[in-house]
This record gives structure tokens, C-alpha cells and sequence, in this order.
């Protein structure tokens, strides 16, 4: 008796076609091309997910019965990242920051371009694609976040903006030592800007000998470019690090494009990773050996701290006193952690004068305002 379609689904969950045609054709003894008719054929209560291009034309295939379960959602997953890997760097990225990161600076983790690149699926479709398959979803304006059970954590808005703080204070900090060092042009490095089509975290032009290129057109000395991204896992594997060389990839296959060094800053690194990032000849530059050990672990701390705002406020002010002592021993880098800080500054006088009861961070919609402000 032939085994079903159906109960090939019932017994092994949802997959893509190809892997289903297989099954199908193995229980069967029926030859390839008649498994793929039976899966194509296939109906009553089966589905089939359009949502997502994977490779080869496959489908994502799935009983009503299983539809968003999280044997749905796992199945869903690892066929994204199996079969469509521009949408699994989106997830990854994601996942490097909580499960929530800003829309303005997702792209940067990400090997799709922003601009129109031929053969390639620009930053916004891949994102459409997952925000249809209901893998993302729009938190509000500014945030994307993994959408309910494709997350191994619970997303935290309030760690995705203590990463994010974090990450923005180290590539300020790393654009004046460039600039302070002569190896980019002052005034010239910008954060969280496009070259080449893509995002970067971090595009500044250089003159310094070896990048710059003489335009025997123009007459004129061209400058490089210096192109930095940040990674702030404790110990980032080749995975978390990959969208970095594929990005590199395909800048380099240009025709015309003008001298770069890719860099990657990175609080911490697998070996596995590191050989993986020299065999791309790219400059990796680990926070503690550029900044201090110090440094680093004044991010760490400005990482968790931020995100248990509330209950460093309330109940160890001293852990935030001592942390702002820290900061201040840094030159000028103060300054950039200041305006992170001051919440918890406030939040931290008001306990020294018995507020016993303290929110921070909290998100309060219009409607519970009295002025009934449109935005929160």
C-alpha cells in the first residue's frame, strides 16, 4: 500500500518539497519524477508556503493541522537556513542582538545590498520575504523583531538597545583612533554608511599609502576605504561572522570599485572563526587588544547594566556608582555613554532620596498619557 503524502507529513512534520519528493519516492519505489508529480498533486489539508524563494523552487509543505506549531516554526527555520540563506543572516543578526535590532542597522550584518545589485536580492525584499512568512515582524517604526517561537530566548527591546549602545560607543571610539592615528581622513568616517552598496558600520576614505590609488584618468590620488563591522558576541563562531565575508565577497567582484581594507571589530572569537576571517584577508581587530582589557570589560558591564536598568537603580547603586567611576577614567569616552546613562543617573538620585518604586525604560502608549501624545 502506498504510503501518503499525508502521512508522510503526520509522521515527519513539515518540510521543503524536495526533501518530501524524497521520502515519498523511498517509501514508494517510484521513480523521482513521480514523486515530485505526487507532492505538486497533493491536497486536502496539505499546504504549501509560497512565502519564502527557496532554492531550487522548493515549497515549504505542511498540514492545516500544523500550521504555526512549533514543529511548524523549527521545520520553518531550518529550512530557511538551509535553502534560502539571505533570509537566515536576517535571523542571525537578529539573534546577535537579542532578538530585536534597529531597522537603520540590520542590514549591516547582512550580505544583501541596499542598492540595486545585479544578481542580487536587495536588504528590503529579503526582509519583505520574512515579514510575509510571518518570521519577523515590525516591532514599531524604528525596531524588527523575531516574530513568537523563532526565538531560543525571549527577545529583549531592552538588551537589543544596550548592544546597540554599545556597538555605537566602540565604533565612535575606533573612528577618533583611525582619525587620531592619520589612517583616515578627518571629518570623514561615518557610522552606520553605505559604499558599495552596502551597509557598513563603519566607511571612511583613507590616503594612507597602499590603499590610495593613483586615477591616471583624473590625475588625481583616489583614496580606499577602511570598511569596519562589529560583532559583541562573548565568543562569535564562524556563523556569527560569515554574513562579514560574503559582504567582502562581492564588493571585491566588482569591476570598478576603489581599494578597501576590511575590518571586523569583535569582543570576543572562536578560533575556528579567526582562521575562517584570515583565510578572507580580513583585519581582525579584537576590542581588548585595540582598547585594553579595561575597555572591554567596561563594554561588558555597559551591556548589563543597561539592560537591568531597573534593578541596578533600585537595588545596586553602587554597582552603577562604580561603573560610572570606571567610565571616567577612560579620555573622552564618557561622553559617549553619557546620554545612555542618564535615565539611570536620574533613576539612581531618586533612590538615594527613598523612591522605592522605579520603571525604566518602559514603553507608555499614547492612550495612558494625559497629554495623549501620538508617538510613545
Amino acid at each position: 500500500m502506498l504510503k501518503s503524502i499525508k502521512d508522510i507529513l503526520m509522521e515527519r512534520g513539515p518540510m521543503l518539497s524536495g526533501e518530501l519528493a524524497q521520502l515519498y519516492e523511498e517509501a514508494n519505489a517510484v521513480s523521482n519524477v513521480a514523486a515530485r508529480k505526487a507532492v505538486s498533486r497533493a491536497h486536502d489539508e496539505i499546504f504549501k508556503s509560497r512565502d519564502i524563494p527557496f532554492k531550487n523552487k522548493q515549497k515549504f509543505v505542511y498540514l492545516e493541522a500544523q500550521f504555526r506549531t512549533p514543529y511548524y516554526r523549527k521545520a520553518m527555520l531550518l529550512a530557511v537556513k538551509d535553502s534560502y540563506k539571505l533570509g537566515y543572516e536576517i535571523i542571525k543578526a537578529l539573534v546577535l542582538h537579542a532578538g530585536i535590532a534597529s531597522r537603520e542597522h540590520l542590514a549591516a550584518y547582512t550580505a544583501s545590498p541596499i542598492k540595486n545589485v545585479s544578481g542580487h536580492q536587495r536588504f528590503d525584499s529579503v526582509l519583505e520575504r520574512l515579514k510575509t512568512a510571518h518570521i519577523v515582524e515590525e516591532l514599531d517604526e524604528r525596531y524588527i523583531q523575531l516574530a513568537d517561537g523563532y526565538a531560543e530566548t525571549p527577545v529583549s527591546l531592552k538588551r537589543a538597545k544596550a548592544i546597540e549602545i554599545a556597538e555605537t560607543v566602540t565604533l565612535t571610539d575606533f573612528c577618533d583612533l583611525l582619525r587620531n592615528t592619520n589612517v583616515i581622513s578627518f571629518e570623514k568616517g561615518k557610522i552606520w554608511n553605505d559604499f558599495g552598496q552596502f551597509l557598513w558600520c563603519l566607511s571612511a576614505p583613507s590616503y594612507v599609502h597602499g590603499v590610495a590609488a593613483w586615477d591616471k584618468k583624473e590625475l588625481r590620488l583616489k583614496p580606499g576605504f577602511m570598511l569596519a563591522d562589529i560583532v559583541l558576541q562573548y565568543n562569535a563562531s564562524v556563523e556569527d561572522v560569515s554574513f562579514f565575508v560574503e559582504k567582502i565577497k562581492i564588493v571585491r567582484s566588482y569591476r570598478a570599485i576603489s581599494n578597501f581594507v576590511p575590518i571586523l571589530l569583535v569582543y570576543g572569537l572562536e578560533h575556528q572563526a579567526l582562521q575562517y576571517l584570515k583565510e578572507y584577508n580580513v583585519v581582525v581587530a579584537l576590542i581588548g587588544n585595540i582598547f585594553g582589557d579595561k575597555y572591554k570589560q567596561m563594554l561588558g558591564e555597559l551591556i548589563e547594566v543597561i539592560t537591568n536598568a531597573t534593578e541596578v537603580a533600585l537595588n545596586e547603586p553602587e554597582r552603577l556608582n562604580k561603573f560610572l567611576d570606571e567610565l571616567l577614567k577612560f579620555d573622552g569616552r564618557h561622553n559617549n555613554v553619557a546620554g545612555a546613562l542618564f535615565e539611570l543617573m536620574v533613576a539612581n538620585f531618586y533612590t538615594t532620596i527613598g523612591q522605592q518604586y522605579l520603571e525604566i525604560n518602559k514603553r507608555i502608549a499614547a492612550h495612558e498619557t494625559l497629554s495623549g501624545r501620538p508617538r510613545d
